[in-house]
């Protein structure tokens, strides 16, 4: 999940709503 933060805040955003997504719980991939 750290990758997508240095890409932008935009691809940072659509990331996160794939991930919110495909994987509810994003503490797990932290």
């Amino acid at each position: 999940a750290s990758s997508s933060y240095w890409r932008g805040d935009s691809t940072r955003e659509s990331l996160q709503r794939v991930y919110g997504i495909s994987f509810p719980d994003q503490k797990l991939l932290k």
